[in-house]
């Protein structure tokens, strides 16, 4: 139990510093600033949006789809920092 919850802290750690005004991930952990992890979900609803509807008119979708997949290599870290801390307080 005492594992998990210093676990916690270090993840909550993380998060905080990320959301510092001059946070830089030098130490390349993948922890995105929560404005940035906003900002990048915005842009993969609306690239997924504009990928379907350019198949649905039978155009290249190509585009979107790499854009889709840039967008989610970046928040995937993040993403594996938030599930695990929803895992431990679970």
């Amino acid at each position: 139990m005492e594992q998990k919850r210093l676990r916690l802290d270090e993840l909550s750690s993380l998060f905080a510093a990320a959301n510092d005004e001059d946070y830089e991930d030098v130490d390349e952990i993948g922890v995105l600033p929560s404005v940035e992890v906003k900002s990048l979900k915005a842009k993969l609803k609306e690239a997924k949006a504009q990928c379907k509807l350019a198949k649905r008119e039978k155009h290249d979708a190509e585009e979107f789809e790499a854009l889709i997949r840039s967008v989610e290599n970046r928040l995937i870290s993040t993403r594996r920092f938030t599930d695990e801390s929803e895992t431990i307080e679970g």
